[in-house]
């Protein structure tokens, strides 16, 4: 998924018609949709609570996308950090997402806030 969402996210930046975090959200927000059509939601409640961290991390994202570079580039670190955080409550609830995936994505998102934070330090 993550080569997917690279691959995605690189082919919409060569195009200026569509603003590739306005495509990714809207892709995100369709797959819930769709899950919710074919009935294969997760445990009671887990909606509500996937929902909001879409709404949150979006706000982030378009935060980070709205103000000047510099603090952008903190603000999409912190919101990586943020996933980080969200990945290991993930794994320690054993709900909605593997094990694996929640493993995978929180070691990813980790790189990606000290990367980012490096960046930033340069």
């Amino acid at each position: 998924m993550a080569l997917v969402g690279i691959g995605a996210l690189a082919a919409l930046r060569l195009q200026e018609l569509v603003e590739p975090t306005v495509v990714l959200l809207a892709a995100a927000l369709a797959f819930v949709l769709w899950r919710v059509a074919r009935g294969q939601m997760w445990p009671p409640g887990a909606l509500a609570v996937e929902t909001a961290g879409m709404v949150l991390f979006a706000a982030v994202a378009l935060a980070a996308a709205s103000v000047e570079p510099d603090l952008g580039l903190y603000l999409v670190a912190a919101g990586w950090a943020g996933h980080a955080l969200w990945d290991f409550a993930h794994l320690r609830a054993d709900k909605v997402v593997s094990r694996s995936f929640a493993e995978w994505c929180g070691v990813f998102d980790l790189l990606g806030t000290v990367s980012i934070l490096a960046v930033a330090m340069l």
